[in-house]
Protein backbone atom coordinates (compact mmCIF):
# COMPACT_ATOMS: atom_id res chain seq x y z
CA UNK A 1 0.00 0.00 0.00
CA UNK A 2 1.40 3.65 -0.88
CA UNK A 3 1.03 4.76 2.13
CA UNK A 4 3.22 8.56 0.95
CA UNK A 5 0.96 10.89 2.57
CA UNK A 6 1.95 13.71 0.15
CA UNK A 7 0.26 11.74 -2.66
CA UNK A 8 -2.87 11.36 -1.37
CA UNK A 9 -5.16 12.51 1.76
CA UNK A 10 -8.07 11.49 4.18
CA UNK A 11 -8.10 7.90 2.85
CA UNK A 12 -9.17 5.22 5.04
CA UNK A 13 -7.93 1.27 3.82
CA UNK A 14 -8.40 -1.72 5.75
CA UNK A 15 -7.50 -4.94 3.59
CA UNK A 16 -4.85 -6.87 1.75
CA UNK A 17 -3.49 -5.19 -1.20
CA UNK A 18 -6.46 -2.61 -0.75
CA UNK A 19 -6.00 0.87 -2.55
CA UNK A 20 -2.46 -0.48 -3.52
CA UNK A 21 -2.41 2.00 -6.53
CA UNK A 22 -3.43 4.66 -5.23
CA UNK A 23 -1.19 8.01 -6.28
CA UNK A 24 -3.59 10.71 -6.10
CA UNK A 25 -6.89 9.64 -5.06
CA UNK A 26 -8.47 11.69 -1.91
CA UNK A 27 -11.23 10.91 0.17
CA UNK A 28 -11.38 7.12 -0.17
CA UNK A 29 -12.92 4.99 1.88
CA UNK A 30 -11.61 1.21 1.49
CA UNK A 31 -12.44 -1.80 3.11
CA UNK A 32 -11.89 -5.38 2.27
CA UNK A 33 -9.65 -7.78 0.76
CA UNK A 34 -8.75 -5.99 -2.55
CA UNK A 35 -11.27 -3.24 -2.26
CA UNK A 36 -9.91 -0.69 -4.29
CA UNK A 37 -7.09 -2.06 -5.94
CA UNK A 38 -7.25 -0.66 -8.91
CA UNK A 39 -7.83 3.18 -7.93
CA UNK A 40 -5.39 5.53 -9.02
CA UNK A 41 -6.74 8.97 -9.13
CA UNK A 42 -10.49 8.49 -8.40
CA UNK A 43 -12.02 9.92 -5.15
CA UNK A 44 -14.62 10.05 -2.75
CA UNK A 45 -15.45 6.38 -3.13
CA UNK A 46 -16.39 4.06 -0.90
CA UNK A 47 -15.94 0.46 -1.62
CA UNK A 48 -16.59 -2.34 0.65
CA UNK A 49 -15.89 -6.29 0.14
CA UNK A 50 -13.87 -8.57 -1.37
CA UNK A 51 -12.88 -6.97 -4.77
CA UNK A 52 -15.61 -4.11 -4.42
CA UNK A 53 -14.66 -1.36 -7.09
CA UNK A 54 -11.06 -3.02 -7.74
CA UNK A 55 -11.45 -1.63 -11.83
CA UNK A 56 -12.06 1.70 -10.93
CA UNK A 57 -8.76 3.79 -11.42
CA UNK A 58 -10.17 7.30 -11.89
CA UNK A 59 -13.75 7.32 -11.19
CA UNK A 60 -15.31 8.92 -8.36
CA UNK A 61 -18.36 9.70 -5.99
CA UNK A 62 -19.42 6.23 -6.00
CA UNK A 63 -20.28 3.58 -3.75
CA UNK A 64 -19.96 -0.16 -4.40
CA UNK A 65 -20.85 -2.65 -1.43
CA UNK A 66 -20.24 -6.56 -2.08
CA UNK A 67 -18.09 -8.51 -4.60
CA UNK A 68 -18.66 -5.96 -8.24
CA UNK A 69 -15.41 -5.03 -9.84
CA UNK A 70 -17.00 -2.11 -11.04
CA UNK A 71 -15.66 0.13 -14.56
CA UNK A 72 -12.46 2.13 -14.77
CA UNK A 73 -14.27 5.36 -14.78
CA UNK A 74 -17.77 4.91 -13.21
CA UNK A 75 -18.49 8.05 -11.53
CA UNK A 76 -21.93 8.70 -9.34
CA UNK A 77 -22.97 4.99 -9.23
CA UNK A 78 -24.57 3.48 -6.39
CA UNK A 79 -24.16 -0.68 -6.46
CA UNK A 80 -25.30 -3.44 -4.03
CA UNK A 81 -24.23 -6.43 -4.52
CA UNK A 82 -25.30 -10.28 -2.44
CA UNK A 83 -23.64 -13.46 -3.00
CA UNK A 84 -22.36 -11.91 -6.53
CA UNK A 85 -26.02 -10.40 -7.51
CA UNK A 86 -26.65 -7.25 -8.52
CA UNK A 87 -29.45 -6.32 -6.25
CA UNK A 88 -29.45 -2.59 -6.14
CA UNK A 89 -28.01 -0.33 -8.54
CA UNK A 90 -28.10 3.57 -9.32
CA UNK A 91 -26.61 5.21 -12.88
CA UNK A 92 -25.02 8.23 -13.16
CA UNK A 93 -28.14 9.59 -14.34
CA UNK A 94 -30.24 8.24 -11.53
CA UNK A 95 -32.63 5.48 -12.64
CA UNK A 96 -32.98 2.41 -10.56
CA UNK A 97 -32.36 -1.19 -11.26
CA UNK A 98 -33.65 -3.59 -8.77
CA UNK A 99 -31.84 -7.74 -9.06
CA UNK A 100 -30.51 -6.78 -12.72
CA UNK A 101 -33.93 -7.26 -14.18
CA UNK A 102 -36.55 -4.37 -13.50
CA UNK A 103 -35.60 -0.51 -13.83
CA UNK A 104 -37.16 2.62 -13.11
CA UNK A 105 -36.79 5.57 -15.35
CA UNK A 106 -35.21 8.75 -13.78
CA UNK A 107 -37.99 11.32 -12.86
CA UNK A 108 -37.54 13.82 -15.05
CA UNK A 109 -41.50 15.09 -15.32
CA UNK A 110 -41.93 12.84 -18.70
CA UNK A 111 -45.37 11.45 -19.75
CA UNK A 112 -46.15 8.06 -20.08
CA UNK A 113 -42.66 6.84 -18.09
CA UNK A 114 -43.11 2.96 -17.78
CA UNK A 115 -41.04 0.30 -15.41
CA UNK A 116 -38.28 -1.45 -17.82
CA UNK A 117 -38.18 -5.57 -17.64
CA UNK A 118 -35.04 -6.69 -19.29
CA UNK A 119 -34.00 -3.93 -21.09
CA UNK A 120 -36.94 -4.10 -22.94
CA UNK A 121 -39.69 -1.00 -22.57
CA UNK A 122 -42.61 -0.89 -25.01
Amino acid sequence: NNNDESLFEFGFYIGSQTGENITTGDYNTLIGYYAGQGVNSGYDNVLIGKNAGNAITSGHNNIVIGEYAGTTNMSGEIHLYADGNKRISVDSSGAVQFNNAYTFPTSDGTANQILCFLSNCC
